[in-house]
């Protein structure tokens, strides 16, 4: 079970590229991450800022879904930053 216990960082990461998308909602955040995922390459980290609820659960799921590796979450003062490093093989490279 993911809880923001035993998720938080200790130390901070090498990030390769950052996205906001405090105020989207389903499935925007899942299509904005996607999106971004394809411009990194294997093994690169993407930090994503979310004030969406509903994250905490989609984005580990949709990560273990696609195949990617889901890092975990930090808090920030308004929202949540989320880490994910690209893998080789996107289990869902044919949706948009």
């Amino acid at each position: 079970m993911i809880t923001m216990e035993n998720i938080k960082f200790l130390n901070p990461l090498k990030v390769n590229k950052t996205i906001d998308i405090v105020y989207l909602m389903c499935p925007m955040h899942i299509v904005s991450i996607k999106k971004a995922l394809k411009e990194l390459k294997e093994g690169e980290i993407l930090e994503v800022l979310s004030d969406f609820s509903h994250a905490l659960e989609d984005i580990p799921n949709w990560c273990k879904m696609s195949g990617h590796e889901f890092l975990g979450i930090i808090e920030g003062d308004d929202y949540l930053k989320f880490y994910i490093r690209k893998s080789q093989v996107d289990s869902f490279n044919d949706l948009s």
